[in-house]
């Protein structure tokens, strides 16, 4: 009995220090740790999770499906393999794939609203903004001050033409994480649609002042196709980095 709950805390102790290298960004440090913490227990769902989402960071997919998948086999109904799975697939464009494994964590826990909202996700990048705006919505019933579903939500709005309502939710955004590049890029894209250029810009490079560093992912950005030829925009993105 003394040997097994040594184990557990040593396993337990490995996934804490895991999770703080983890939110510093070191990430093969923190793969490290949640390695030990499935030797000490290879039937710690959790630390295969964990283990998951960081080779998921380092770009190790197979290996992070292979975490995932233990997961799984260890915990059925476990959430956050099956939102890594949707994570991995949807990397790889493979969104048939996302979707299914959405829905079975959505079958199974109905009330995940980090599922609906990755689920609204999902339907937005396929372009489906009814269905994307319902599934968020769902999540925002779940989860009100969620910033990163609101973010969401207020793209879909301006994607169909609600400009006014999508700087509201932009507003709302800014509320639920202040200080933070979400709101700004939200009304980047508002105003963008909207074809208010300048504001767009404006805010675009607020939003980069703030954190936004992906130049490629902005560049690529749909949203912001009509600031593509103005030369500020360019010289934005200048000041942004590209996907590492």
């Amino acid at each position: 009995m003394v040997a097994a709950g040594a184990c557990v805390r040593e396993e337990t102790t490995h996934k804490a220090t895991g999770n703080v290298l983890f939110r510093q960004g070191s990430i093969d440090a923190a793969i490290a740790e949640y390695t030990k913490a499935i030797a000490a227990n290879p039937d710690d769902a959790e630390a295969w999770i964990l283990s998951g989402n960081a080779l998921f960071e380092r770009g190790d997919g197979a290996e992070a499906e292979r975490a995932f998948r233990r997961a799984l086999d260890l915990a059925p109904s476990a959430r956050a393999a099956r939102r890594g799975l949707a994570k991995l697939a949807m990397s790889r464009g493979d969104h048939a794939s996302a979707e299914k494994h959405l829905a079975e964590l959505l079958r199974l826990h109905p009330a995940d609203a980090q599922g609906q909202r990755e689920h609204g996700a999902l339907l937005l990048g396929r372009g489906d903004l009814g269905g994307a705006e319902q599934a968020l919505q769902r999540a925002l019933t779940l989860d009100p001050q969620d910033a990163g579903t609101l973010y969401l939500q207020g793209r879909v709005q301006a994607r169909r033409g609600r400009h006014r309502q999508a700087l509201a939710t932009c507003d709302a955004v800014a509320r639920a994480a202040p200080g933070r590049a979400w709101a700004d890029y939200c009304r980047a894209v508002a105003y963008a649609q909207q074809g208010s250029k300048d504001a767009a810009l404006l805010s675009l490079g607020r939003a980069i002042e703030r954190g936004i560093e992906n130049a490629d992912s902005v560049r690529s950005d749909e949203a912001l196709a009509s600031l593509r030829a103005d030369p500020r925009f360019t010289a934005l993105l200048a000041r942004a980095h590209p996907a590492r």
